[in-house]
């Protein structure tokens, strides 16, 4: 199984990102099933349709959502799990994790995912993530 960060998933949708390329030699590898299931949380979905429509419109931040509600396993956040990531977003050190990225650690770890779709570097940090 592998989870996908919006952070990659707003780079393989936006041709003008730094991190567009990999992305996109990525993407085929993950549609493909090469990794597992492909999982995102309801936090993702929000950053990343949010972001896309602010972005590129309504309209692409639709397609682009309903293809993910299609296309992945959507994680919902639980209130334990809000807490549980609440508690490492105030405690965490040589990190700048945000609130979102706290809740993937969570979700990560609670659906027993190892891989991480993402080009946040502070994910690289925590050893049982591994880091597309």
């Amino acid at each position: 199984m592998i989870m996908l960060d919006s952070s990659f998933l707003i780079a393989y949708h936006n041709t003008s990102d730094k991190n567009h390329k990999r992305a996109s030699e990525l993407m085929p590898r993950i549609a493909s099933g090469e990794y597992g299931e492909v999982n995102i949380t309801d936090y993702i979905f929000d950053e990343t349709t949010t972001y896309l429509a602010a972005k590129q419109g309504l309209g692409k931040a639709v397609t682009i959502g309903t293809y993910l509600l299609g296309a992945s396993e959507l994680i919902c956040i639980t209130k334990n799990d809000f807490d549980e990531a609440w508690s490492l977003f105030k405690f965490q050190r040589n990190t700048c994790l945000s609130f979102t990225d706290c809740t993937i650690i969570v979700a990560m770890k609670t659906n027993s995912i190892t891989k991480l779709a993402t080009f946040d570097g502070d994910f690289e940090k925590f050893s049982d993530i591994s880091v597309l």
